[in-house]
Order: structure tokens, then C-alpha cells, then sequence
């Protein structure tokens, strides 16, 4: 079990350094990376338009489409949750940029930040691949290009710029897609997409409100709440060390 552990440790730092030997060969992939991980429209707007594009498209499956979206958006912020919990709770894990051993040379320009977070798991990669699973179970062809730009256009630049190591991402996308498979079959999931197109046919201003609000979140991966629920898991992990 050890060896094996120090086996994927080891490959996870091969690969981060073979990926940052390119730092520097383009300066215009260094930028796109750069502006890839600060970005917002590109990553969860892309995913937030594709959404609201499925939402409105006519068809027999509407209904079971738009319950399907209620259920990936739940999931989402139901799966974040689980990733703040986790990396409150496991071991602290550097982020490749603040690993004095590893040698890891952060591209040009590029503040990191996030020092006092745990690098596992990626907190994008457990929202993207969340998200992407909701997709792929409206439309296979949709949700393999959710797939893809989850792991290309959210997740690589992660790895690029030194947030994360692969496996982060890898762990983040398992926590995602494992959420998405316990909870889209959990009758409160079912509970709550039906009271949300309730609410859509019966009080659809208050609807769209609501609904607007949440996609806002859904793009700022719910930063607010986050740090709202990171700092209650803070105090419960203090209360429990203390007593």
C-alpha cells in the first residue's frame, strides 16, 4: 500500500513538472492558461450558458430536461460542500506552487493565492464534473463536451499554474460524479426538482428570480457560501480537537 502510494506521488509530481518544463516556450499558452484559471465566462459561464440553452430548448423532454438541470445545479453545490469537508478534514496538502521541494516555477505574472487552502481535492474540477455528469444524462453528445471543456479549459490550467496536482483534479472529478450518482437517485433530489418546477409554473417571476440568483452562484462556484460553510467546518473541527 505504501509503495503505491509512493508510486502515484511520484507521478503526480512527474507529470507537474513535465507540464511546467513548457513554461516560457509560448508566452501567449502561459497567458491563455493564466487567463483561463481567473476567468469566470470561460469556465463555469460557458457551463452556466449551455444550462440555460437546454432550459429553454422545446422538445417532449423538456420537463424531465429542466428536472434533470434542477438536480446537476443541487448536486453541484452539494458536491462543493463535500469538497470543503474533505479538505478540512484530511491531511493538509500543499498546492504545487508552495512546495519548496518540488521546484515548481509559477509562469510569469501569475499570482497563485489560495496558500491556506488544501490543494485536495479541486474544488472546480468536483463543481465542473458535477455539472458535466447533469449534461451527459439530457444529452450524450452535449455531455462529452462538458466533459471536455471541464477537463481542458477548468481543470488543465489548475494543474498548469500550479493549483493543483493532477490528482487534486482527479479526486475533485470522482467527488463530483460520485455525488451526481448518490444524490440524483435520492428521493430529496427528486423532492426538490419538483418543487422548483412547481414553483416555475405557478409563481414563474419569483421563479426566475430565484433561478437567476443560483446560476450567479453556480458561476462563482457559491464562493459566498463556501467560505461561509468553510469557516463552520473550521470551528466544528476546532470544537471537536478541543474536546
Amino acid at each position: 500500500m505504501a509503495n503505491w502510494f509512493s508510486w502515484l506521488l511520484n507521478a503526480d509530481d512527474a507529470v507537474l513538472l513535465w507540464l511546467n518544463s513548457w513554461r516560457g516556450h509560448w508566452p501567449a499558452f502561459d497567458f491563455a492558461m493564466a487567463q483561463a484559471t481567473y476567468m469566470l465566462t470561460i469556465k463555469f459561464g460557458v457551463v452556466a450558458a449551455l444550462l440555460i440553452w437546454l432550459w429553454i430548448a422545446p422538445g417532449e423532454q423538456q420537463g424531465k430536461t429542466r428536472q434533470t438541470i434542477v438536480k446537476a445545479v443541487a448536486t453541484g453545490f452539494a458536491a462543493l460542500l463535500l469538497a470543503r469537508a474533505l479538505a478540512l478534514l484530511l491531511p493538509f496538502r500543499l498546492r504545487p506552487f508552495a512546495r519548496a521541494d518540488l521546484g515548481f516555477v509559477v509562469p510569469d505574472g501569475f499570482d497563485a493565492g489560495l496558500r491556506t487552502w488544501s490543494a485536495f481535492p479541486s474544488d472546480h474540477a468536483v463543481m465542473a464534473f458535477a455539472l458535466a455528469t447533469g449534461i451527459w444524462c439530457i444529452s450524450k453528445r452535449l455531455g462529452v463536451l462538458a466533459y471536455l471543456h471541464a477537463a481542458c479549459v477548468i481543470c488543465l490550467p489548475r494543474i498548469y499554474m500550479g493549483l493543483h496536482h493532477p490528482t487534486d483534479v482527479i479526486g475533485g472529478a470522482f467527488v463530483g460524479i460520485g455525488t451526481w450518482r448518490l444524490l440524483s437517485h435520492w428521493r430529496v433530489s427528486d423532492a426538490i426538482s419538483r418543487h422548483a418546477l412547481t414553483l416555475q409554473a405557478a409563481r414563474p417571476y419569483a421563479f426566475y428570480a430565484v433561478a437567476g440568483m443560483t446560476l450567479y452562484e453556480t458561476v462563482t462556484m457559491f464562493g459566498g457560501v463556501r467560505r461561509f460553510a468553510a469557516l463552520g467546518f473550521e470551528l466544528l473541527h476546532g470544537a471537536v480537537r478541543v474536546s
